[in-house]
């Protein structure tokens, strides 16, 4: 049963998470649990209930967040600047979208090659024999390496980061990604 405590905790963009126990809110990691912080801090400039009760939420996520695990944040919520150049990626691609030797619906590796994340929200990923693809930094479709790691070894975590990012990605990719991620080996292309 749902505590009337954490009814509305989750903004609606985010997609369909759901808490109901302070487990769950601890379930979704440092990372979201901070940018959930800076959402109720910024609803404190509402007035009446409303004000009340978002500074009530700040102090409990100000409890929780030492608490919390590191984990990815979900896609929607990584700041401009969360890929820099350098950075190994982990890469999702259709092959028949993107005409690329691989077979379908895997991720790839690849490297960040641009710096345009903190100007434009696009960074452009080299795979493939020096290929390129552009994605946007929200997008679901290109993990940081380690988050890739993490998501492969945490799929409980994976189907609740896949709900928080559903605002960026639509049908029928959830579920692509999902076998994308459980069947995807780490091989050149």
């Amino acid at each position: 049963m749902l505590n009337k405590m954490f009814q509305g905790f989750i903004p609606v963009e985010w997609g369909e998470v759901c808490v109901a126990t302070e487990t769950d809110l601890l379930f979704l990691g440092k990372r979201n649990l901070e940018k959930l912080k800076e959402y109720w801090q910024n609803e404190t400039r509402n007035f009446g209930l409303r004000k009340w009760v978002a500074r009530a939420r700040v102090r409990e996520l100000e409890a929780l967040i030492p608490r919390a695990e590191d984990k990815p944040y979900f896609s929607g919520l990584r700041p401009d600047d969360w890929f820099e150049r350098g950075d190994k990626a982990m890469c999702f691609i259709l092959t028949s979208a993107q005409a690329l030797p691989a077979e379908r619906e895997i991720f790839v590796p690849g490297e960040v090659d641009s710096d345009h994340c903190r100007h434009n929200g696009w960074i452009s990923v080299s795979i493939c024999a020096g290929r390129a693809i552009g994605f946007e930094v929200c997008s679901p479709e290109v993990l940081l390496q380690w988050e890739f790691e993490y998501l492969k070894d945490h799929p409980a975590y994976f189907r609740v980061w896949l709900r928080g990012s559903q605002a960026h990605i639509k049908e029928p990719y959830p579920r692509l990604l999902d076998r994308a991620l459980r069947n995807t080996w780490l091989r050149p292309c």
